[in-house]
């Protein structure tokens, strides 16, 4: 058994881990501001709809462990070795993640017979 003071240590980590975690989950999930809006009747504005509504559909497919970090390294453009460090897994894990959600949204785009605009 471990120590009291090891064993609330250990948790407060888990803990805080966690919530990080949630917070950068999460975020993905809020609007962000953007510097120009596309006029409603352009087809810019039609092709982002469609896009962001294929790539919603397609992470809605993807396993939280492939899909964490797909998410920071593609739309928090964090580096590799920081998305390792914060989801406590080596690099090459990650490296190894990222090239499993390549492969799943390229399976997801023949299946559907659309790809993101």
């Amino acid at each position: 058994k471990m120590p009291d003071d090891v064993a609330a240590v250990a948790w407060i980590h888990r803990i805080s881990t966690n919530y990080c975690l949630n917070v950068l989950r999460d975020s993905g999930r809020r609007a962000s501001p953007v510097h120009t809006v596309p006029d409603r009747g352009s087809d810019e504005w039609e092709d982002e709809v469609t896009g962001r509504q294929w790539t919603e559909r397609l992470m809605e497919t993807v396993p939280e462990e492939v899909r964490v970090p797909a998410e920071l390294y593609h739309q928090r453009g964090l580096p590799q070795a920081q998305i390792a460090q914060a989801l406590g897994v080596s690099r090459r894990t990650v490296l190894y993640r990222l090239s499993e959600f390549a492969e799943r949204a390229r399976r997801f785009a023949l299946r559907t017979d659309a790809s993101p605009a």
